[in-house]
């Protein structure tokens, strides 16, 4: 099983790839995902370079199975050019977490408070901290 914080840090990364593109906090783009999959993201070749300063090239094919496993991300095709992609499910559940983190650190940071009584960031964080947490 994947250790926590190495299946965020795996996930994260994987979320920022589909940010350069995509507004992951868009519930609407989310919600649209075609068979409720991103775009390929990354091969996992590209995924173990990039990862190679934090785990080893088997660890990562470790965590890629456990993480398909659970139904957060599917690899498609077989070997090192299969690629990646993250699921609803996955995102939701990423960006539900990232949402009430936000919202948590703008209380004890008296500076960011303006930004989160704007009325775009209270109607994103109500749409998604009014939404039923992802199940296990």
């Amino acid at each position: 099983m994947v250790a926590g914080i190495d299946a965020w840090y795996i996930l994260m990364y994987l979320l920022e790839l589909y940010a350069a593109d995509k507004n992951p906090f868009d519930v609407d783009d989310v919600e649209k995902l075609v068979d409720g999959l991103t775009r390929e993201l990354v091969s996992v070749q590209k995924l173990s370079r990039d990862l190679r300063h934090r785990f080893k090239l088997e660890t990562v094919r470790r965590y890629i199975g456990d993480l398909k496993r659970f139904g957060l991300i599917v690899q498609e095709g077989r070997g090192p050019l299969s690629t990646i992609r993250l699921t609803a499910p996955a995102m939701r559940a990423l960006v539900y977490t990232i949402r009430h983190w936000v919202v948590e650190f703008g209380k004890l940071n008296p500076l960011l408070q303006d930004f989160f009584k704007s009325s775009k960031a209270t109607a994103d964080a109500s749409a998604w901290l009014g939404a039923s947490p992802p199940t296990p």
